[in-house]
């Protein structure tokens, strides 16, 4: 399963790269974007219906979220999860 790939980026920018990822993705979430990464898998937010919980702490009710957080794997990840769980590491 481990690859390497050229990504033609140094050691300094991973990290740039990373970050720049991560904002543009935190930034599409909340405004019902689909994220997908090719290969991983795709995050979307999920609406529930309000339920109500109770804070353990201080007893009191409270409303449940209304949305989470969904992530459908690639079924290139779903594969290769599977062949390391029957103890097999490559992937073709």
């Amino acid at each position: 399963m481990s690859q390497k790939y050229d990504t033609n980026l140094g050691k300094a920018d991973i990290p740039k790269a990373v970050h720049q990822f991560l904002d543009l993705s935190s930034g599409a979430l909340p405004e019902n974007r689909r994220i997908e990464t090719c290969g991983f898998g795709a995050f979307r937010l999920h609406r529930l219906s309000t339920e109500q919980g109770r804070n353990t702490r201080t007893g009191k009710h409270v409303d449940t979220k209304e949305k989470t957080t969904h992530f459908k794997p690639s079924s290139e990840l779903r594969h290769d999860i599977l062949q390391m769980m029957n103890g097999r590491g490559d992937r073709h």
